[in-house]
């Protein structure tokens, strides 16, 4: 999302723009990716998994950045579940904030919906991967960006990069001429 913000204020600072498994844009367009996403990891946890995933959320909204680092490593084993880990990775949880979190949702959530980048003169990447948590609502910034080339990885989930490197690496350099 940060990169979608900072290239509608300063397009002219960019040479090109790589979106991997991108939010879906800002306003409404959150609400609707989080909703869509609630529902993909619903489908792929089970009873236990959902609830606790449901009491970490609760206890990070009133501040615990060890509920929001329980979540968010509950999540990222839920997004890894059914695909093989090409790379795996190994997040800091410890860097987690509910505070940073928390104020970085509302503002999300109450800023305007971005709007579309025509013609932005540089070279835009979005890759997604097949079975990515965006579905449906990666319309929005597909729309967003009529130029960009679109990309879906197959065999891969949301860390498309982790899932399927031998098809990510060749669109990665590709897109940076490298």
């Amino acid at each position: 999302m940060y990169a979608q913000i900072y290239v509608q204020h300063h397009p002219d600072r960019l040479l090109s723009l790589f979106l991997c498994s991108p939010g879906s844009g800002t306003g409404r367009q959150w609400k609707d990716a989080m909703l869509e996403v609630a529902r993909y990891t619903k489908n792929r946890s089970s009873l236990v998994e959902w609830l606790n995933l449901n009491i970490y959320s609760a206890l990070g909204l009133l501040g615990s950045d060890r509920a929001y680092q329980k979540f968010y490593c509950l999540v990222l084993t839920n997004f890894n579940r059914g695909f093989r880990e090409d790379q795996p990775e190994h997040f800091r949880f410890h860097c987690i904030k509910a505070k940073v979190i928390n104020q970085t949702t509302k503002n999300i959530l109450t800023a305007p919906v971005l709007p579309v980048l025509t013609d932005p003169g540089f070279r835009i990447t979005i890759v997604y991967g097949n079975s990515d948590i965006f579905g449906e609502s990666n319309k929005y910034i597909i729309q967003r960006h009529p130029s960009a080339a679109v990309l879906y990885i197959p065999e891969s989930g949301h860390l498309s990069w982790s899932h399927n490197l031998r098809v990510f690496e060749p669109i990665l350099q590709t897109h940076f001429n490298l």
